[in-house]
């Protein structure tokens, strides 16, 4: 049983979301058309509150989003333009486990999970899901709920393919990465406006943050399932 809190409104993601984001290499993406849902599992880049100056860039919002690049050819795009409401899922422990050892951490652990940035770099994904296998939580797991909007403006999005570029130097992604990724014709860029979120620890304790203005999910709502069960 999860031991839930009320959900805090604040047009401010929680700082342990945003720390999050800020270290996770990827997320699991929820899309769902017609009561089918489908899971993936994505690169993505964070665009963190204030930190883009023309707001028109970010279809007016000034929060917190989620930038992804999708294939018009696959099941996320498809359900996405269906239904553009999706849940994200993030873990703290893809990086900040490597982050960590790296700068005076648990080595072993580093090790044991296998999520060095070297390790990733030489094994592909193969070796990250074999890693997240054998991986701890390091401290929380994050569930964001929100609204995905396929952007069809190309300055819009010409804007976010280079920040993902820069994103990709960063974490010394390779080129046929960044080519598959981000520069190839069959994509668009899809940019994901966050409305709640839930933050769980490894104590499964649960705290909950809704922005005012975004509309409850079933669960929140409290008309079949209680805060122990959602």
């Amino acid at each position: 049983m999860s031991l839930a809190r009320e959900p805090s409104q604040d047009e401010s993601l929680p700082q342990d979301v945003i720390e999050v984001l800020r270290h996770a290499r990827y997320l699991h993406l929820g899309t769902s058309c017609n009561d089918f849902p489908h899971v993936s599992l994505m690169n993505f880049l964070h665009v963190p509150a204030g930190s883009v100056d023309d707001l028109s860039l970010t279809g007016g919002d000034a929060a917190d989003c989620v930038a992804l690049i999708c294939s018009r050819r696959t099941k996320k795009y498809f359900n996405i333009v269906k239904n553009p409401r999706v849940s994200l899922l993030v873990h703290d422990w893809s990086t900040r486990a490597s982050h960590e050892s790296t700068t005076g951490g648990d080595k072993a652990s580093d090790e044991a999970g296998g999520f060095s940035d070297r390790g990733l770099r030489e094994g592909g994904l193969a070796s990250l899901l074999s890693a997240l296998n054998a991986a701890a939580l390091s401290k929380h797991s994050v569930t964001l709920s929100g609204t995905a909007e396929v952007v069809s403006d190309p300055v819009r999005a010409a804007f976010f393919r280079e920040r993902m570029k820069g994103e990709g130097t960063r974490a010394q992604w390779s080129q046929e990465d960044v080519k598959c990724w981000v520069e190839s014709d069959d994509t668009d860029v899809v940019l994901v406006h966050l409305g709640s979120a839930r933050i769980s620890d490894r104590g499964d304790h649960v705290h909950k943050w809704k922005q005012a203005n975004a509309l409850d999910t079933p669960s929140s709502a409290g008309h079949t399932l209680t805060n122990d069960n959602v």
